[in-house]
């Protein structure tokens, strides 16, 4: 996950989820994976270059 967010054109493509043990990253997932049918991207959780918990 790390490697993705730091790689400027794999993060413009693809989404990340930190801590995904958790209910509320597990619905980050969730969201983000409907978030990339939109062609959005976004790093959620808590872990450096995340962007927020939660995608919008």
């Amino acid at each position: 996950m790390a490697a993705v967010r730091a790689d400027k054109a794999l993060a413009a493509t693809l989404s990340t989820v930190d801590g995904v043990s958790t209910a509320e990253s597990q619905v980050a997932t969730a969201l983000a994976v409907a978030e990339q049918f939109n062609h959005k991207t976004g790093h959620y959780g808590t872990a450096p270059g995340a962007t927020s918990a939660l995608p919008a």
